[in-house]
């Protein structure tokens, strides 16, 4: 799905976003917003901003002051990923 979204430039600066940047802010915006009411899965967070690996989501999520509760496909998400890193030798 797409959004437009029309923000004036003034409040553009004024909140220190740069034009470049408003994308990923909303959409950071939206996913932390989706967590915080219990909307959106931390798996679901993962999947909205693109992150590879769950740590990215952790970070993401501490960073904002969230911390996860992992579900049960959470949890098997997160094995699987592991199991795909190659060892290091």
């Amino acid at each position: 799905m797409n959004v437009v979204v029309s923000l004036p430039d003034t409040i553009a600066r004024d909140i220190g976003v740069d034009e470049r940047d408003i994308e990923r802010k909303v959409l950071e915006s939206l996913a932390l917003e989706g967590y915080r009411s219990d909307r959106l899965t931390a798996f679901q967070v993962g999947q909205m901003l693109g992150f590879e690996v769950p740590m990215q989501v952790d970070e993401f999520l501490k960073a904002h002051g969230e911390f996860i509760e992992y579900t049960e496909e959470e949890i098997e998400y997160q094995s699987r990923i592991l199991r795909e890193f190659p060892k290091k030798k």
